[in-house]
């Protein structure tokens, strides 16, 4: 007997100690002996020490001389007519429980860790991932009542119109008209340029915004005001409202800056407020200057963002109805510009973060908790295996009186220990996910979004008290799933069979059937995860494939913003499309004259940027009125675009000097726009942008260029249209391309040298041309290449992640189930030896079983796969569903893992000897 239980019960009678301990096999003895000081310490404070010494002493004699395989046991602790204590006796029957249960974890570490790290690992994942569901999609906005704003848009469903900008002749009929909402606010897009002396000036974000917007969203300034409806007067000096990270990096913090003047976009503005740290409504700007509507413009043009907060007891389907009146009404007054228009009203988190990254997120979490569950699983099999050897230990406690509830307590306590230490593992491990998706989405930079990759600013991603909250609910989850059958197994088979089983393993067909069925979902959840994460994986190849279509080693790129004619300057340098294609021009000539400067291209968007969609006729389409156009994202270069950023010509030739202004109109496209809009051929084909008023001029095709963006969205706007800069200002492209996109330039610079004073080289070239035009940091355009792959496949290494530990925690758990029954069945197996079979087909029935489980699981997990991967096509580029390469992965994956659950267990079941297995079994 050992010295622990000797001090563990020197209050007991010392010779009745002695005759218990050598009464229990050693196996039990500790917890044998452990409940019996237990119910004496009761008894001793309840009914006092006599009756506590004689209990003890006819346990020792009597009941456990009574144990045996041919019968049960008496004498119990209730026959003394003790029922179970209450209050303060609870208390210290669970402090029993738990000292009980770390005395047993002591005596078995290496099943304890292994169930530890999966509950560390189950729960700490599926915490990650909640975490960046509620920073990202659930905290929502920072503002009072957010979930009551609501942000307008237009549709026209009779001719596919689906995502109409409001026009500011409908903001303010809406306005006026309707009942619903508190008020309605607007904002739009905005340029800020901030001047330096002797150098290009600074570009920020930022809105015009209405006045009105900020009571709406019930935020003040910091300091100062904000903007006032006297502010929105074409009569009104210029005013600016700032935000805290300008004011701080910029202005350095300078308390004394509300009402003094700045240059802004080459106006002097008084600074009216600085708002407070954090702000940066709607996406992350950090100026917001008055809005002043123009309402001289043709209605049905312009383009505003609009929202409102829902009025007291109006609902968002109540203002729906509303607006849709209201819109109806509109048309019928105006049916040139309004014709078919109705309202769209969505949240403003429905708008921003959008639905595909919503339901991105949720099925992360969704993979995440089917990992846990593979580990709940898992776990339910340690225990299981357990409760079976201690099944001997539990018949000599059931014997001595202990309840059913009583072991089922007890090994209950078990498993929520070791869910609890879990718990601790999963808070690590949730701190180290949650830091490695910030830094990752630092080096995207931004995410897909509705309104173009963004990161917003309310999204605040960090381990706190939900993530704790929802840790904890889960390790009471993990504690019942995994501990509840096999406490409640436990405890009815050490009461009902006591110890005429000799300990024999394996619990009964029953146990068999349901070890079976674990199994089979087991493989079932695996399979499903590594399906989704085989067609991730070919989605992300598939998207560097893409991106290989260029060569960015030695190209930077810079943008230039031309300034707009609204600004606020009446400076009408650049308003004609002309005067931005020669500003082109003349750029090119200054970025090659500088030393190191291999060549030079311009376009009106970098590569692999997703450009605007436009309507596009050919000549097949042309002719049909009802036919929908086909859309096409347009792109204007300069000669030599493809060359300098090493993109191949598939077919045809490249624009150069003879496609000048007046010469006949030519266009590139794009591999996804011949297979789908030209399906005889690119070779004299001729299109045209269609727009109301244009010309009858067509463009004809001279070659075709790899694909250089995607849409996963809406693949059809992969098409891509390419035209050449110098003939910007003649036939349809005024129409669809002047007044906007020229605006913004991308220089693409090629260099042979070294590259350490490129920057400010071309910051000079554009400051020499135009002091006054705003110049964005010099970059490589491998590093955006970097970040537009980082961005695409940040969600893909989650995904992917999941499917390896899903995988490894299901052929761990496969082998675990299997070692367990071919020991539970050795007796068995031995009779099968004894009466003529071999080692090989003791071990094939071993195998053959795995991969019947396997075939029928996997079976199930490819099919629940291809359904979550389907909800993933709009997420991920080219995910294709119908890849034999994914189907065949897998398939090899999971009969890798039959392979390698079941080759130990079955070697050991073909040695199993006859007179062993039977001599052990009796």
């Amino acid at each position: 007997m050992s010295r622990g239980n000797d001090a563990l019960s020197a209050s007991a009678p010392r010779w009745a100690l002695r005759i218990a301990a050598l009464r229990v096999p050693r196996r039990e003895r500790d917890f044998v002996l452990a409940d019996l000081d237990d119910r004496y310490g009761e008894l001793r404070r309840e009914r006092g020490a006599s009756v506590a010494r004689r209990w003890y002493w006819r346990q020792a004699l009597l009941g456990i001389v009574r144990i045996g395989p041919w019968g049960g046991a008496s004498g119990g602790p209730d026959s003394e007519g003790v029922g179970p204590s209450t209050g303060a006796g609870w208390l210290e029957g669970l402090i029993r429980d738990l000292k009980g249960a770390l005395r047993g974890l002591r005596r078995r570490p290496l099943q304890a860790g292994s169930a530890v790290v999966m509950i560390a690992v189950g729960v700490g994942l599926s915490a990650t991932a909640f975490t960046i569901l509620y920073g990202t999609v659930l905290r929502g906005l920072p503002f009072e009542d957010a979930e009551r704003l609501v942000h307008f848009e237009r549709s026209r469903p009779s001719e596919g119109q689906l995502s109409l900008a409001v026009t500011p002749h409908d903001y303010v009929d809406w306005r006026a008209g309707q009942t619903s909402f508190e008020d309605l606010g607007a904002y739009v897009e905005a340029v800020a340029l901030f001047a330096n002396e002797g150098a290009p000036p600074t570009r920020f974000s930022g809105l015009r915004i209405s006045a009105n917007s900020f009571p709406l969203l019930r935020v003040s300034a910091a300091r100062g005001r904000t903007l006032l409806a006297e502010d929105e007067s074409p009569s009104a000096p210029p005013a600016v409202l700032l935000g805290h990270a300008i004011w701080s990096t910029r202005f350095g913090g300078d308390p004394e800056l509300v009402g003094r003047m700045i240059p802004l976009n080459g106006v002097a503005t008084t600074v009216v407020g600085i708002m407070p740290e954090g702000f940066g409504f709607p996406i992350d700007e950090q100026v917001w200057l008055p809005l002043q509507l123009d309402l001289s413009i043709p209605r049905g043009s312009g383009r505003l963002d609009v929202f409102g907060r829902l009025a007291p007891g109006v609902t968002e389907e109540a203002a729906r109805i509303e607006f849709q009146r209201l819109s109806d009404r509109i048309a019928r007054a105006h049916p040139d510009s309004n014709a078919g228009v109705s309202a769209v009203l969505r949240s403003f988190t429905e708008e921003y973060v959008g639905p595909e990254f919503v339901g991105t997120v949720y099925r992360m979490l969704a993979g995440a908790l089917l990992v846990l569950l593979i580990g709940c699983i898992n776990v339910m099999h340690l225990l299981l295996a357990h409760t079976s050897r201690r099944r001997e230990e539990l018949a000599v406690r059931t014997a001595l009186g202990a309840s059913r509830g009583r072991l089922m307590r007890q090994l209950m306590t078990e498993t929520v220990v070791l869910a609890v230490m879990g718990a601790g593992g999963a808070w690590v491990v949730a701190q180290l996910g949650v830091g490695w998706f910030n830094r990752a989405a630092g080096q995207a930079g931004v995410f897909d979004l509705p309104h173009g990759p963004s990161s917003l600013f309310w999204w605040d991603v960090r381990v706190d008290a939900s993530t704790l909250v929802w840790l904890t609910l889960l390790t009471l989850l993990v504690a019942l799933l995994a501990g509840g059958v096999p406490a409640y197994r436990g405890a009815a088979e050490g009461r009902l069979e006591g110890l005429g089983r000799g300990g024999r393993l394996g619990g009964g067909r029953g146990a068999g059937r349901f070890a079976s069925q674990l199994v089979l979902a087991e493989i079932a959840l695996s399979a499903s995860l590594l399906t989704v994460g085989g067609f991730v994986v070919q989605s992300t190849l598939d998207v560097a494939a893409a991106d290989n279509a260029i060569d960015p080693v030695g190209v930077y790129a810079t943008r230039v913003d031309l300034p707009a004619a609204v600004s606020g300057s009446g400076d009408e340098t650049y308003a004609q499309v002309s005067s931005q294609a020669a500003f082109a021009e003349r750029m090119l000539d200054r970025l090659r004259s500088i030393p190191g400067v291999e060549s030079v291209a311009i376009g009106t968007y970098l590569p692999l940027s997703r450009p605007r969609v436009v309507d596009v006729e050919t000549r097949s389409t042309s002719s049909g009125a009802d036919l929908a156009l086909p859309q096409a994202g347009v792109v204007a270069v300069s000669p030599g675009y493809f060359r300098v950023i090493g993109a191949g010509l598939l077919a045809g030739r490249e624009f150069g000097p003879q496609d000048r202004s007046g010469a006949p109109s030519v266009a590139l496209v794009n591999e996804s726009f011949v297979e789908m809009h030209l399906p005889t051929g690119w070779q004299g084909a001729e299109i045209r942008l269609s727009d109301e008023g244009r010309s009858d001029q067509w463009t004809t095709v001279v070659g075709v260029v790899p694909d250089l963006w995607e849409d996963p969205r809406n693949p059809a706007r992969n098409a891509g249209l390419y035209l050449p800069l110098s003939q910007a200002d003649q036939g349809d492209v005024p129409v669809r391309l002047g007044r906007w996109e020229l605006r913004y330039q991308a220089a693409l610079i090629r260099t042979g040298g070294p590259t350490d004073d490129l920057g400010a080289l071309v910051q000079d070239a554009v400051f020499q041309e135009d002091s006054r035009l705003p110049v964005r940091p010099v970059q490589p355009l491998s590093s955006l290449v970097d970040a537009q792959l980082a961005r695409y496949g940040l969600w893909g290494r989650f995904y992917l992640v999941f499917a390896a530990v899903g995988l490894l925690l299901a052929t761990v758990g496969i082998y675990g189930v299997l070692a367990f029954s071919v020991e539970g069945r050795s007796r068995e197996i031995g009779i099968r030896r004894a009466l003529g079979a071999t080692a090989e087909s003791v071990a094939s029935d071993v195998v053959l079983g795995v991969f019947r489980r396997v075939a029928l699981g996997g079976g199930l997990g490819l099919l629940a796969g291809y359904w979550l991967a389907t909800g993933l096509g709009q997420v991920f580029y080219g995910l294709d569903t119908g890849d034999v390469r994914v189907w065949a992965g897998v398939a090899g994956l999971m009969v890798l893992v039959g392979l390698l659950s079941s080759w130990i267990p079955a070697r050991r079941a073909a040695r199993i000897h006859p007179a062993d297995a039977v001599r052990a079994g009796g």
